[in-house]
């Protein structure tokens, strides 16, 4: 599901959700510990996500946006994940900002900043037959990112 609203005529807010009903059914896949995975969630399928940015068009040569980001708790499951059973990452959100300038029809300059709160959700390195369950991704941190286009 997804929209779009015009606040002012400078500010448009847009957002987006997405619900995911996903399960394993059937294919006899064990985890490591020989339960089935039946049931299960589908790997790494968060049942929600979502987004809501707010963009300024704040003259007519240079216009800003915030982002927010939320992704749901999503599980790993089978041999390769390492665990003796399924692995769960927690849900996590982030933010972005960023700033686009067009200095002419030929020319312009974008910044952003990703992950503006450093969000990382930490990584479960404990050992298979040490408790290992949580997270097995590596997030991105915070980060900065900037271009600039010619155009002729």
């Amino acid at each position: 599901m997804n929209g779009r609203l015009p606040i002012t005529p400078a500010l448009l807010l847009t957002a987006n959700y997405t619900y995911t009903d996903s399960v394993r059914k059937g294919g006899g896949e064990p985890a490591f510990d020989g339960s089935s995975l039946d049931g299960t969630p589908l790997d790494k399928t968060p049942r929600h996500m979502a987004n809501v940015r707010l963009d300024w068009q704040a003259t007519e040569q240079i216009a800003a946006y915030v982002l927010g980001y939320y992704s749901g708790k999503q599980t790993f499951s089978g041999f390769r994940n390492g665990a003796l059973n399924t692995r769960t990452r927690e849900g996590s959100t982030t933010f972005d900002v960023g700033i686009n300038f067009t200095i002419n029809e030929n020319f312009a300059l974008r910044a952003a900043v990703l992950n503006v709160t450093d969000k990382i959700v930490p990584v479960d390195d404990r050992g298979r037959f040490d408790g290992l369950d949580g997270n097995w991704m590596l997030d991105e941190g915070r980060r900065f990112w900037g271009t600039a286009t010619i155009s002729f």
